[in-house]
């Protein structure tokens, strides 16, 4: 009876374990559950490492909603140990991707001050991880920060300092009203110290520009006010960042967004105007969340190049693009037997592709394809075949379908005849 008795109860603890476990890995993967406050309390006291907790969080939620903003216009800090954004930022990745800003601020508010969290989500769930830069208001909490090992969201997650490299003198000015001057921020932002250039605006909402000083104490004392009031509106002022990677070249020049409406042959015709042309090439970006054209221009000199950085936006064929100097060298050497075809209806099969594209010439070397464009189903595909004379007969020919059920074929590159 009695050893009856010790199975029962050695069976009822393993149950109770078994139990436990699950109820465990349920709150841990349910992104809605894990959220709440009661499960923060919970993990917490199961793991005894990440260290959130009910008051903690409540606190957090309610000095955040407590923040008046409109301190930081009326009270300038004078501090002279003020010390620049990254130099008190810590980069933290490999973040589990139920981790969130607000849990992240309390999380890293037991350091110090959080003033800001920036976080990047994965872009696909278990292949990118999400990774953040946690910005401190002293150094010190920084400094506590990255002599511990952090066990955040059931995770070892790695920190770093940050290691951006600013611009130490300049600003950068988002929130910008459209109509605003260049001469009212220079006015203003003159009384932090001598101004040596407003840079052009960037015409991209929200609208932001480059103010330049000729001191990095100036930039220094801007960085202190950090929501400032001109006229009627409120802009933001920022730190300037300067990736210490990126390299310009030569004789190259970049479009991030090439509109729709734009095609190759415009590009060829408004950079023409600006000198002799290597080659143009297009790159075109399908998936699940964003659909763009970019493009990218040489020239066989550098000084067309310096002509058209002078102005950020160009009007190409009425529509608004932003250049810039390119910051790679490498071209698609094939794109003269190259094609892309875009917007395939989702019901047309690669044998009909292959099929309808092997009729002009027979000498379809490779294709692929990629579906996107979610509820509309569409499809693209790049194409490569073995002469160049097939692709001039492709584009010859104004429209293309296969059984009624048209599509879009673009030039993949253009390349200037040897000389």
């Amino acid at each position: 009876m009695m050893h009856r008795t010790r199975n029962m109860a050695a069976f009822c603890r393993s149950f109770s374990r078994t139990l436990l476990m699950k109820n465990f890995w349920r709150l841990s993967s349910s992104p809605k559950l894990f959220k709440s406050t009661f499960s923060y309390s919970l993990l917490t006291k199961m793991h005894g490492q990440a260290k959130f907790s009910r008051k903690s969080t409540i606190e957090a939620t309610f000095e955040a909603n407590d923040t008046d903003c409109g301190e930081n216009v009326v009270s300038a800090s004078t501090n002279p140990h003020f010390v620049h954004p990254d130099e008190r930022t810590i980069f933290v990745a490999k973040l589990n991707p139920i981790a969130t800003k607000k849990s992240l601020k309390d999380y890293f508010a037991q350091f110090g001050e959080v003033e800001e969290v920036f976080m990047k989500p994965p872009r696909k769930f278990k292949q990118i991880w999400p990774y953040a830069h946690v910005q401190f208001k002293d150094v010190s909490s920084m400094e506590k920060v990255l002599t511990q090992r952090h066990f955040i969201h059931m995770r070892y997650v790695q920190v770093d300092p940050a290691f951006n490299k600013y611009s130490p003198k300049k600003i950068c000015i988002y929130d910008v009203p459209e109509n605003l001057e260049k001469t009212v921020l220079k006015a203003h932002f003159s009384q932090y110290g001598n101004i040596k250039k407003v840079e052009e605006f960037y015409r991209i909402k929200p609208y932001y520009c480059f103010i330049k000083f000729t001191t990095s104490d100036a930039v220094l004392k801007a960085l202190e006010r950090p929501i400032v009031k001109i006229g009627d509106s409120e802009v933001l002022v920022k730190k300037c960042i300067e990736n210490a990677q990126k390299t310009h070249v030569k004789r190259r020049v970049f479009i991030n967004d090439v509109p729709e409406g734009l095609t190759l042959e415009h590009l060829k015709d408004y950079f023409g105007y600006f000198g002799s042309l290597a080659f143009i090439d297009m790159i075109f970006l399908r998936n699940h969340k964003e659909r763009r054209d970019m493009a990218m221009v040489a020239f066989f000199d550098d000084a067309p190049v310096k002509k058209i950085e002078k102005t950020m936006m160009h009007s190409i064929n009425g529509e608004e693009v932003r250049v810039q100097r390119a910051t790679s060298l490498d071209g698609n050497k094939e794109r003269h037997v190259q094609i892309f075809v875009d917007k395939i209806p989702g019901c047309v099969k690669r044998e009909e592709l292959t099929h309808y594209f092997e009729g002009f010439n027979n000498d379809v070397i490779h294709i692929s394809t990629k579906r996107w464009g979610a509820e509309r189903n569409f499809q693209s595909a790049f194409i490569k075949f073995k002469k160049r004379s097939t692709v001039h007969k492709i584009m010859a020919r104004g429209e293309h379908s296969i059984g009624g059920r048209h599509f879009i074929v673009k030039r993949f590159g253009w390349s200037a005849e040897r000389r």
